[in-house]
């Protein structure tokens, strides 16, 4: 069993593993945006039963161009299924 964390021991969870990204790998992120939510709810496809610990959404970098004005990628933790 995962022990409960308070919203504000998890957003500094969250920080802390932004933080300790090795700058070798840190340095190729570029314009991800990361968001925490307090709830994940499936999409009609999913298992309702789907344990969440992150989600990134966006098109992989070896299939994007190089096209001006990309919109950022995001990167999303949920609170309720850790």
């Amino acid at each position: 069993m995962v022990p409960a964390m308070s919203d504000e021991e998890f957003d500094e969870a969250v920080g802390v593993a932004l933080e300790s990204i090795p700058e070798r790998l840190a340095s190729k992120i570029d314009n991800v945006a990361v968001f925490v939510e307090d709830v994940y709810t499936p999409e009609p496809w999913e298992d309702p039963e789907t344990t969440l610990l992150g989600l990134y959404e966006g098109i992989p970098l070896t299939e994007r161009g190089e096209a001006p004005g990309r919109c950022p990628t995001a990167s999303r933790s949920t609170r309720s299924r850790f």
